[in-house]
């Protein structure tokens, strides 16, 4: 008898361990730093736990590798920008010392327009203007595109205050063929530089970065598929009790463009759930800043146990589950837990969701387009068209007899190098998605 019990338990616990791997291939704990004063960026693999990081204080603006045309500002060492309103671009060459009379106190935005990066997207950065030029006939903010010769512009003039007190004058001058020309010099036009950015040089990064007081061009990240979430300084919409603030400095983590995050909340961590796919996005600050509170009494901070991410990552297709355990503020350290779950996300879904994605969203010119369609089975009709960025329909295809597999591979598109937009007509309904080819 006590041979059956030995037996009956030993089952037990195997089977509990079985049924356990079914839905955690493993547990860790992890962390990344940092640094003290948070002088750092640092970048995390889910995958294999790496990290990689750089110090912030190396680089005054970044430059996308990709087809967005995002400059970004460093705002993490206080970098700051404004456009000087007016300006076009004869501005930069225009005689004597710039009049910065009022920069700072300019709050309407009269003579000079403080811009900031924006925190929901790496592809609007600071010398963007706010201007996404995919949904703004290729308006990008300091420069304008222009489709026939696949040549974005420079329009506006800039002033930026760097971290060594110094305030030049900043033209971006046009990109074309993957080459930035970029013009600064001090106010009243001294120290004239004139450089080009090849961001061919830079494939497979988000960005390459650039030092104003150094005149250095910066190789400083990780290629993109060796990171999926990036810790450090930024701005961001701050709340603090009843009051907002906008562009506030913040600590936290921000994702990878091929990464999808869903956050749930009030549940212990140990119990949260994955939720269904159309409750992620890939909003830059989908994990943020928000999964620690200061406690202004023992001046440490707090980290509920109550908020849990659920984190896809494009690069190797699993669904990881995250969640944060501690912060030390005075030396920058981050530590948190991470799971990667077993169970693809992609059948969770609930009865009304209707999802699609075009992938990759990036195109070489002549490689083929692959669409997701989540449970097929729910549709009928289904109609993909594609735009030019002036609206003329270069390609279109109905599926009317029904969609018989999740993945739909297109060959042969033969779109030329810009910027489109993917549209599908989903039973009646219509979604779109931004497409480059490059």
């Amino acid at each position: 008898m006590i041979s059956f019990y030995k037996d009956l338990i030993k089952f037990v616990y195997i089977f509990i361990i079985i049924i356990s791997s079914i839905y955690k291939i493993n547990a860790a704990t992890d962390s990344a730093s940092i640094g003290a004063g948070y002088t750092l960026l640092s970048w995390y693999k889910l995958n294999t736990k790496s990290v990689s990081s750089a110090n912030v204080s190396q680089w005054n603006i970044a430059f996308s590798t990709a087809l967005d045309a995002s400059i970004r500002i460093n705002d993490a060492s206080n970098v700051k920008l404004w456009h000087v309103v007016g300006s076009d671009a004869t501005s930069f060459d225009e005689p004597g010392t710039l009049d910065t009379n009022g920069l700072s106190s300019d709050l309407a935005g009269v003579k000079f327009k403080q811009y900031y990066n924006s925190p929901k997207t790496w592809a609007i950065g600071a010398f963007n203007m706010g201007k996404n030029g995919f949904a703004l006939g290729g308006d990008f903010g300091w420069g304008q595109y222009n489709q026939a010769i696949h040549q974005l512009s420079g329009k506006s003039l800039f002033i930026i205050a760097l971290p060594n007190g110094e305030y030049k004058k900043i033209f971006i001058a046009k990109w074309a063929n993957w080459v930035y020309t970029v013009k600064y010099a001090n106010l009243d036009g001294s120290n004239s530089q004139s450089i080009d950015i090849n961001t061919k040089n830079y494939e497979g990064k988000l960005f390459v970065y650039y030092s104003l007081e150094t005149n250095e061009i910066l190789d400083l990240e990780p290629k993109s598929t060796d990171w999926d979430i990036v810790f450090g300084k930024y701005t961001d919409v701050a709340r603090m009790g009843d009051v907002v603030y906008e562009n506030y400095p913040v600590i936290g983590a921000r994702i990878n463009p091929n990464v999808k995050v869903a956050v749930v909340s009030g549940v212990k961590n140990n119990e949260a759930q994955q939720p269904n796919l159309n409750k992620f996005t890939n909003t830059a600050n989908a994990i943020g800043y928000n999964w620690k509170i200061f406690n202004q009494n023992t001046f440490q901070f707090i980290v509920p146990d109550t908020i849990t991410y659920f984190v896809i990552s494009e690069d190797d297709g699993y669904l990881y589950k995250l969640w944060f355990t501690g912060f030390v503020g005075a030396f920058g350290n981050i530590y948190f837990n991470t799971e990667k779950v077993l169970l693809s996300v992609l059948d969770e879904e609930s009865e009304n969701s209707s999802y699609f994605a075009i992938f990759p969203n990036v195109l070489s010119h002549g490689d083929h387009l692959n669409i997701y369609v989540s449970s097929h089975n729910k549709y009928n009709n289904f109609i993909l068209d594609i735009f030019s960025l002036n609206g003329s329909r270069v390609y279109s295809q109905n599926f009317d007899s029904g969609i018989t597999n999740n993945i739909i591979s297109l060959n042969n598109l033969n779109l030329s190098v810009g910027f489109y937009t993917v549209r599908f007509l989903i039973d009646g309904k219509a979604f779109s998605q931004k497409l480059i080819v490059r």
